[in-house]
């Protein structure tokens, strides 16, 4: 298996064990999106895991394994706002936190186009800043982003990641995290529901 790197766009603090303290977690093993047509699922396997902690942030992880595809195509991967089996598309649009500020000194645009100004509220998604999105490549490719160094688009790799974001996530209603397939216009290819885990 390969190993990768992740380039993770959320806004991010690194993660220390002693701190935060868990209070709730949610957690799913990753299957094949049940409007996924492909075939680049099979043998993937993994799962994702949210932790709500008492500091006020927010814990995630994913461990996946068996991804494969161009090294020079990361597979993306965002928290959504659903259960795996429901809405339209199944598990609905991206999560977008409220209440979150720009805090780029050049202002902030949504992936509407929609601009910010320094300090406005955003009341659309902007990646990095109100919501949770994922890049996964290999490494072998860092040198070189946009070329292939395998020359194949079968080659297989895995991944564990953890982040921790500056807002709480709402877990009111059940969370989805889906991985898109980067070799076929990014369809959603992967989904984990998360559900809380109970001890």
């Amino acid at each position: 298996m390969r190993s990768i790197a992740i380039a993770s766009l959320c806004a991010l603090t690194p993660v220390d064990g002693h701190k935060g303290r868990r209070r709730n977690t949610y957690s799913g093993k990753f299957k094949t999106h049940e409007d996924y047509t492909f075939t680049n699922d099979e043998g993937v396997k993994g799962d994702a895991e949210l932790t709500i902690l008492k500091n006020g942030k927010t814990k995630v992880e994913i461990n996946i394994r068996g991804l494969r595809g161009s090294a020079a195509l990361p597979y993306m991967a965002h928290l959504h706002t659903m259960p795996c089996d429901e809405g339209e598309p199944k598990a609905g649009p991206h999560y977008v936190q409220p209440n979150v500020l720009c805090n780029e000194p050049g202002g902030c645009t949504s992936i509407n186009n929609t601009p910010y100004n320094f300090g406005a509220l955003l009341d659309e998604e902007v990646a990095h800043l109100n919501s949770l999105w994922w890049s996964m490549f290999s490494l072998e490719n860092l040198g070189g982003f946009y070329e292939n160094p395998f020359g194949t688009t079968n080659v297989s790799f895995s991944t564990k990641l953890e982040t921790e974001v500056d807002f709480e996530v709402d877990v009111e209603h059940t969370r989805s995290i889906v991985i898109h397939d980067p070799n076929n216009d990014n369809d959603r290819m992967m989904c984990a529901t998360l559900k809380r885990r109970r001890r």
